[in-house]
């Protein structure tokens, strides 16, 4: 992920075709997000997409070991919708080892149940030379954590993460929401305030980097 905003204007790896094009089908396919199962859908399996007014974040998981993916990678593209359909304005990914599937499963008490893994902003101009910009952080859930509540001002997104994998991304343009844990019968877990995502940014420019193991994954103050 670029905190700087700047983004290349196209990919020219057919893995990162591959990723774009599981997407815009998980963006007009019928359905809610984010993904009910940990089980892999293919090469690339979408986890969660998130929506803010015309644009959206898409986040997916490719397959590792194979001819177009050497390990198992965590992608976030940026869309925006136009008159045309979907138009991409970059994005990035983070490999490894470990597959981010099985990560809410390597999840140990102690940890926060809301794990902030990546943040940033992506910045790109619009139709009509109109700038835009669209922040994000991504959240792994811990598996006591069935329905995680986005406030975004008067409008609340409300995704069920009972099941699946547990990966949420969470998107704004203006004012960073407040998101709230919930547990299976009602109970608050835990909160991220807007402030915590701000700490949280200004932590990983200090660091001059941000983590890529649930090992190094720290509480957002």
């Amino acid at each position: 992920m670029n905190d700087d905003g700047d983004h290349p204007d196209e990919y020219d790896d057919e893995d990162e075709w591959v990723v774009q094009e599981a997407m815009l089908a998980a963006l007009d396919a019928p359905g809610e997000w984010p993904a009910r199962s940990s089980a892999r859908t293919g090469p690339v399996t979408v986890v969660d997409i998130d929506r803010v007014d015309d644009c959206a974040i898409v986040l997916a998981v490719t397959e590792g070991n194979t001819k177009l993916f050497e390990q198992t990678t965590l992608y976030r593209f940026v869309f925006e919708r136009t008159p045309d359909g979907w138009s991409w304005h970059g994005g990035s990914g983070c490999g490894g080892e470990d597959d981010p599937l099985d990560d809410r499963a390597r999840w140990v008490p102690g940890q926060p149940h809301l794990i902030e893994s990546a943040s940033g902003w992506s910045r790109w101009e619009g139709r009509n030379g109109r700038q835009r910009r669209l922040y994000e952080i991504q959240l792994l859930c811990g598996p006591d954590v069935a329905r995680v509540e986005i406030v975004r001002g008067a409008v609340t997104r409300v995704a069920d993460v009972a099941t699946g994998p547990g990966w949420l991304v969470v998107a704004w343009t203006d004012a960073a929401p407040t998101v709230v844990a919930f547990d299976g019968g009602g109970r608050q877990l835990e909160v991220l305030s807007p402030q915590s995502h701000e700490q949280t940014r200004a932590r990983r420019r200090r660091w001059g980097g941000q983590p890529s193991s649930p090992e190094k994954w720290r509480r957002t103050p």
